[in-house]
């Protein structure tokens, strides 16, 4: 099979949306190329499915492109409805190139696993007030670190390489980044 014939596309959807599911054990990896208009990978907490169980990771050593969302999305739906635990953590070490957020996570109340990027992140858009390449946010418990021994480009006016905000129970060393 030719690589156009491996790529994933969803002009107006989410490439790979997992949502809804109370426990998803398996993980979600790519290895090739997702083409998609709102989230690449998506791990999403809604409607019923609050307290929400994900122990696998997100892992990405292809491509992901994004058009009008997220590249990896791991969150619940608001604050009032989290995921409870996402214990794999997300890595890449291929290439992310969301519009709003490349790496984003939310609303999880215990966050194990970490997020690691030895490949490319980059926000391919600077229309909005804060594009970010790794958001972390909301998170009750988070554990395993933030590195970088990649390359991080984020656009906007307030656009950030790793935003970190709103976090209760983060131990001191939440960021490394190799030389």
């Amino acid at each position: 099979r030719s690589a156009q014939d491996r790529v994933l596309k969803a002009n107006a959807g989410s490439g790979v949306p997992c949502t809804g599911v109370s426990i998803f054990a398996g993980g979600i990896s790519n290895s090739n190329a997702i083409n998609a208009g709102q989230a690449g990978i998506e791990a999403v907490t809604c409607g019923g499915a609050q307290g929400s169980t994900f122990p696998g990771c997100v892992v990405n050593t292809g491509t992901i492109t994004s058009t009008a969302g997220d590249g990896v999305t791991v969150t619940g739906f608001g604050p009032a409805n989290r995921m409870v635990t996402f214990g794999g953590g997300v890595a890449n070490t291929g290439t992310i190139n969301g519009n709003t957020n490349d790496i984003n996570v939310q609303f999880v109340s215990n966050f194990s696993g970490g997020i690691s990027n030895t490949g490319f992140i980059g926000v391919s858009s600077s229309a909005g007030p804060a594009n970010l390449g790794i958001n972390v946010e909301g998170i009750s418990t988070f554990s395993g670190g933030i590195n970088n021994g990649g390359t991080i480009s984020a656009l906007g006016a307030f656009g950030s390489g790793i935003f970190v905000g709103s976090l209760a129970g983060v131990g001191h060393s939440l960021a490394t980044f190799p030389a």
